[in-house]
C-alpha cells in the first residue's frame, strides 16, 4: 500500500514529458518556458525536501499524507483553468511542495525497513506501472476525447482515490523518536560515513542528467519523426517493461552484489543513449527507452539502498528525495536552453557524459569497504 503512495508521489516526475508536451501544445510555450515550468514543480518539491531531516522524523506521517493528497487533488483540478505562464508556474511550484509532503514520509518508511533493496524494488515496479498506465491513457484515451482538461482531471482523480490508502500509513518510522534540532543534524552530516555522502552526490549527478533527458524525451522523439501517439506509446511501453527490472531487487535483494547490479545498470544506460543518438524509428526509440528505464530503475534501487544501509544515523536518508529534487529542479531549465542552443545531438551527448560520471560515483560508493560505510 505504501509503495503505491510512493508511486503517486513520483507520478508527476515520471509523466513530466507527457505533461510538458500537453501544456506546450495547449499554451504554445517555448522549450525554455516548458523547462522553467518543469523546474517550478521541482523547486516546490525541493523547498520541502531540503529540510526533510528537520521535519520528517517529527510529524505525524498519516496526517501529513492525507493533507498532501487532498491538496494535490485540488491543484490538478485547478491547473486546466489557468492561462498565465506565471500563474501556471506558481501552481506547479505549489503542487511540487504538496507532493513532497507525500513522497518524503513514505519513501523514508521504505528506507527504514530491514530490507531496503526489496522495499524500494517493489516501489519502483508500482511507480513505473502507474506511470505507464498514465502515459498510455492520456495521449491515447483521454486527450482525443477530453483534451488537456480531462488529462489533468484524470491525475486529480488518481490523487483523490489514493486518499483511501492513507489510513495504512503509520504515524512514524523507526527513527522517529529523534527530535532533530539543527545541532543534531549538522553533527550527523559531519560524522556520517563517506559512503552515504558519496551516494547522495552520485544521485544528484544522475538525476541532473536523467531528469533533463526525461523532461524532453517526448519532444526529442517527435522531432526525430515519430507522431505524438507513437511517442506516447513508446514511453508507456518503456515505463512498463523497463519497470519490470524493479522486480530484480524486490526478489533478489542484494544478490549477487550491489556493485554488479549497478555495473549492469551502467552498461544498459550507455546502450540506450547510443540508440537514442541513431536515426529514430518506433522500434529503436521503444528499445532505447526500455533500456533507459531498466538501467534507471536498477540504479535508483541499488543506489538508494546503498545510502539507506550505510547511513546508520537515520539523518541522511531523508535527504535523498531532496538531493533528487534539487537536480530535477535544475535539469529541465538547463535542458530546455541547451536544446534551443545546440539541438538534440549536443543535448544527448552531454546527457550521456553526465550519466556515465554518475554511474562511476555509484560504483565507487558500492565498492567501498565496510569501514567506510558505517
Amino acid at each position: 500500500m505504501l509503495s503505491f503512495l510512493v508511486a503517486v508521489g513520483a507520478l508527476v516526475f515520471n509523466v513530466m514529458p507527457i505533461l510538458l508536451s500537453l501544456i506546450g501544445e495547449r499554451k504554445n510555450f517555448s522549450d525554455s518556458q516548458l523547462g522553467d515550468l518543469g523546474s517550478s514543480y521541482f523547486a516546490g518539491f525541493t523547498m520541502i525536501t531540503a529540510f526533510a531531516m528537520f521535519w520528517v522524523r517529527r510529524v505525524n506521517w498519516q496526517k501529513t499524507v492525507k493533507a498532501s493528497l487532498l491538496c494535490s487533488t485540488l491543484f490538478f483540478a485547478a491547473i486546466p483553468h489557468l492561462d498565465s505562464f506565471g500563474i501556471i508556474a506558481l501552481f506547479l511550484f505549489s503542487l511540487g511542495a504538496v507532493m513532497a509532503f507525500l513522497y518524503t514520509p513514505v519513501f523514508t518508511y521504505l528506507g527504514d525497513t530491514d530490507e531496503p533493496d526489496r522495499a524500494i524494488g517493489v516501489s519502483i515496479v508500482l511507480q513505473v506501472g502507474l506511470a505507464a498506465l498514465v502515459a498510455f491513457a492520456i495521449p491515447v484515451l483521454i486527450v482525443p476525447y477530453y483534451g488537456f482538461q480531462g488529462s489533468l482531471y484524470f491525475l486529480s482523480l488518481i490523487c483523490g482515490f489514493s486518499l483511501l490508502l492513507s489510513r495504512f500509513v503509520p504515524e512514524s518510522g523507526r527513527f522517529s523518536f529523534k527530535q532533530a534540532g539543527l545541532r543534531d543534524c549538522l553533527a550527523a552530516i559531519k560524522g556520517a560515513a563517506f559512503a552515504p555522502k558519496l551516494g547522495l552526490l552520485a544521485m544528484f549527478v544522475f538525476y541532473l542528467g536523467i531528469t533533463g533527458l526525461w523532461a524532453f524525451v517526448d519532444r526529442i522523439v517527435q522531432a526525430g519523426g515519430l507522431s505524438a501517439e507513437a511517442a506516447g506509446s513508446a514511453i508507456s511501453v518503456a515505463l512498463l517493461l523497463g519497470g519490470l527490472t524493479g522486480l530484480i531487487p524486490a526478489l533478489m535483494g542484494q544478490w549477487p552484489s550491489r556493485f554488479i547490479m549497478l555495473l549492469i545498470g551502467s552498461m544498459v544506460i550507455a546502450l540506450s543513449m547510443v540508440l537514442l543518438m541513431r536515426p529514430m524509428t518506433v522500434l529503436s526509440v521503444t528499445s532505447a527507452l526500455i533500456l533507459l528505464n531498466a538501467g534507471w530503475n536498477l540504479t535508483v534501487a541499488y543506489g538508494s539502498a546503498n545510502v539507506a544501509e550505510s547511513d546508520g544515523s537515520g539523518f541522511l536518508l531523508p535527504l535523498l528525495p531532496a538531493t533528487i529534487s534539487v537536480a530535477a529542479m535544475l535539469a529541465p531549465a538547463l535542458g530546455g536552453r541547451l536544446m534551443e542552443f545546440g539541438g538534440n545531438s549536443l543535448f544527448l551527448g552531454l546527457v550521456t557524459v553526465v550519466l556515465m560520471i554518475a554511474q562511476g560515483l555509484f560504483l565507487y560508493a558500492a565498492h567501498l569497504p565496510d569501514t567506510s560505510r558505517t
